[in-house]
């Protein structure tokens, strides 16, 4: 490797006369060149580092900046930088198709312990990852990064929008932005969709309801029927000690015609008022199980009214119901 860099220096000195640079800058980057392969023969990549940095500010020249991103490759601290310059070192147009290939070969390697950002934001974003403000070159090309988590912030006309992303090894990750500075549509103008009882849900609950209260209703008054009844036939009896026992004497018609309203009543009674807690179980049940219906319209009004009436001897009940 030490000759490689070595070979690369020496190949590219007549590089300074092309750049034409000044006598003073030529001696300083000669200088700077040798003390930078020194260092490398030496295994010191750090201070190699260092005299090609200043020898590449001194000519700008392709074999000088070549030279840094080997040695900052080589160190293994500045694996961002030598990835930026073997960039750097690509984007020059002196360099032969063959150095270029090997420029590319030097970021696909590196590229494998770094990651990269991709920047799509409209407008002129001023874009912050970290602490770091980045240029507009580096918003226009991508910013490559060491992999990890970031915090991106971007800022146009006064306004600022923050996202945090994660930047895996070895890939290129995109990030955009929308203009801050954009109207924004206001909360909740889309409609949302609702979820609505179905019309026929409801009339079947409405139904059942009203036949299940209808059902009790009847059900009251025949028990309060057959109460009043059962007075009599204790009236009757209790009066009368020729109309005891079973079978009831012929002569005793009217606490014959009481007894079987005790017991008609008794029958009607508990078959209404089956009928009414079994028709409110249903309903019940039909409100919960039957699925409700998405839609996007205003929801429908439907109610059903009823109020029922009882008296010892009337039982009625009034039911509106509105779709």
């Amino acid at each position: 490797m030490n000759r490689y860099l070595l070979a690369i220096a020496v190949s590219f000195l007549p590089r300074l006369v092309y750049a034409q640079p000044s006598e003073l800058e030529t001696k300083v980057a000669s200088e700077q060149m040798d003390r930078g392969i020194e260092a490398v023969n030496a295994g010191d990549y750090e201070a190699a580092r260092v005299y090609f940095k200043q020898a590449y500010s001194a000519v700008r020249e392709p074999h000088a900046l070549w030279n840094l991103a080997m040695a900052e490759k080589k160190s293994g601290r500045y694996i961002l930088d030598a990835v930026g310059h073997f960039r750097e070192y690509l984007a020059d147009a002196r360099i032969s198709p063959e150095k270029k290939r090997k420029a590319e070969a030097m970021i696909r390697e590196l590229s494998m312990q770094t990651a990269r950002l991709r920047f799509e934001a409209a407008g002129n974003h001023e874009i912050h990852v970290g602490s770091k403000v980045l240029t507009s070159e580096e918003v226009r090309d991508g910013l490559d990064v060491l992999p990890g988590k970031y915090e991106i912030e971007a800022r146009l006309n006064g306004r600022t929008s923050k996202q945090e992303i994660d930047a895996p090894a070895g890939r290129e990750t995109s990030v955009r932005f929308a203009d801050p500075s954009s109207p924004q549509p206001p909360p909740n103008s889309a409609p949302s969709a609702r979820t609505v009882q179905p019309r026929e849900k409801m009339v079947t609950v409405g139904a059942l309801g009203v036949l299940g209260v209808a059902s009790i209703a009847t059900g009251i008054a025949f028990t309060v029927a057959k109460g009043n009844a059962q007075d009599r036939v204790n009236r009757h009896v209790g009066g009368n000690s020729a109309c005891r026992g079973t079978p009831i004497p012929e002569f005793c018609g009217s606490l014959d015609d009481d007894v079987r309203s005790v017991e008609s009543s008794t029958s009607k009674a508990n078959i209404l008022l089956g009928v009414g807690i079994g028709a409110l179980v249903s309903g019940a049940a039909v409100y919960l199980l039957w699925p409700k219906t998405v839609i996007q319209e205003e929801k429908s009004s439907s109610s059903i009214r009823f109020v029922p009436s009882i008296t010892p001897r009337n039982v009625s009940f009034t039911a509106t119901a509105s779709f």
